[in-house]
């Protein structure tokens, strides 16, 4: 009785978002959501070498250390990340929203791949810093995302920090605490995915649908600008998360491949959680210091701007 009177509240829900939705002018650019890149030309932008552009913006001094920054999701924006902007005294930053993601150009499903993304990441890596390692921080989706290229690219990182990365391998995504409404289960998003009538066959009643369904309280400083309803679905689903078959492994080799420390932050609270992390995922890494760094009272998203997290990073990146 209690799955059915979720599923009907769900569906209610769903169906006053697409009337809210489609009560709007959904044909006319940036009326739901912000414009991409591609629409929008005074955005910083950077254009891969396949003809894809990013929203990507750069802060500090090009000679220094470059540091990339990638943001969770997937989908999400780089936005809630400029809290970090201080490291940019010390540290060439890099902020990009994914491909796909935040207001980055919009692309066939197909690109939208944990292999392609790899790609992406690589070749902003060899174009900002070619001639040495760079340095990677990654928040939930993108803790997952930067524990993947590590595995894949050991030697070009020279520090990394995993900010309560998401579920990295089968064991953490079957006991992952992360979503405590499945909301965007594989049925309800392959049906909104097909429902030319509801969504009038565009990204921007998408990216609207995946904003205002956000169950979280979040502050606003942590409020994307755009998010990629697309992206979310078909990244997750190369990961096996909607048929449960838990196909991606990001922490397989790393330990052995890796030979640097890597500074693991979590917070304390439920989602995702210290517990969770220290069971699942921190025990694949060498940990800087020999454990996860907790952050006492702060969520999943806390932790980004939280007074303790700049200070750590600095240590652990000048040690």
């Amino acid at each position: 009785m209690k799955m059915k009177i979720k599923t009907y509240l769900i569906l209610a829900l769903t169906l006053s978002i697409v009337i809210s939705a489609c009560e709007q002018d959904a044909s006319e650019m940036g009326t739901l959501v912000p414009k991409t890149v591609t629409n929008d030309p005074t955005l910083p932008s950077f254009t891969l070498s396949d003809g894809t552009k990013l929203h990507l913006e750069t802060f500090g001094d090009p000679t220094k250390p470059v540091l990339i920054i990638l943001h969770g999701g997937p989908g999400n924006s780089y936005k809630p990340y400029l809290a970090w902007q201080p490291l940019s005294d010390k540290y060439f930053m890099v902020f990009w929203d994914q491909r796909g993601a935040g207001l980055s150009e919009r692309v066939p499903n197909s690109e939208l791949t944990g292999p392609q993304y790899l790609k992406d990441l690589d070749e902003i890596g060899n174009h900002f810093s070619p001639e040495r390692k760079f340095y990677l921080i990654g928040h939930s989706w993108g803790g997952a995302f930067a524990a993947y290229y590590v595995q894949n690219h050991p030697d070009r990182v020279e520090k990394l920090v995993l900010m309560e990365p998401g579920p990295m391998n089968k064991p953490a995504m079957e006991n992952t605490t992360a979503a405590a409404v499945d909301f965007f289960n594989k049925d309800l998003q392959a049906f909104l995915n097909n429902s030319d009538y509801l969504f009038p066959g565009n990204d921007e009643a998408g990216d609207y649908f995946r904003m205002t369904s956000k169950f979280e309280r979040q502050r606003i400083e942590y409020t994307d600008t755009r998010q990629g309803f697309r992206c979310n679905y078909y990244l997750n689903d190369w990961r096996g998360l909607w048929d449960k078959s838990y196909t991606a492994d990001f922490t397989d080799g790393i330990k052995e491949n890796f030979a640097e420390e890597v500074l693991f932050i979590s917070g304390s609270t439920q989602r995702l959680g210290v517990a969770y992390q220290r069971e699942f995922q921190a025990q694949y890494f060498i940990l800087y210091e020999n454990d996860v760094f907790v952050i006492e009272g702060a969520d999943h998203y806390e932790i980004i701007d939280h007074p303790l997290t700049l200070p750590k990073i600095r240590a652990y990146f000048n040690q």
